[in-house]
């Protein structure tokens, strides 16, 4: 019984230790956030504050600039007329 609980806590907790913030003062493209943390809903936000469209292409190929603050958070800063690409670990993403 005690390796049943141990087991269902980890498999609760282990989603939580993947997922992490953005770093600030970098931009990211839309799908990157959302391979690094829980960003749908911040995506989302940004781009409606921006008045901008919120379907899968705006969410996946846009780009955000990392704010920082303790979520994480995003300003949205540019669409990305075809692809967005992830630059990798301490270099900004791009257009293109």
């Amino acid at each position: 019984m005690k390796f049943l609980s141990t087991t269902l806590a980890l498999s609760v907790l282990a989603p939580l230790a993947l997922a992490r913030n953005c770093t600030p003062g970098f931009y990211y493209c839309g799908h990157t956030l959302l391979e690094i943390g829980n960003y749908h809903n911040q995506i989302t936000n940004a781009l409606v504050e921006a008045d901008k469209g919120t379907n899968y292409n705006w969410v996946n190929f846009s780009l955000f600039w990392c704010t920082g603050a303790p979520n994480g958070d995003i300003d949205f800063a540019q669409s990305c007329n075809g692809p967005c690409t992830n630059a990798g670990n301490g270099k900004n993403d791009h257009c293109g």
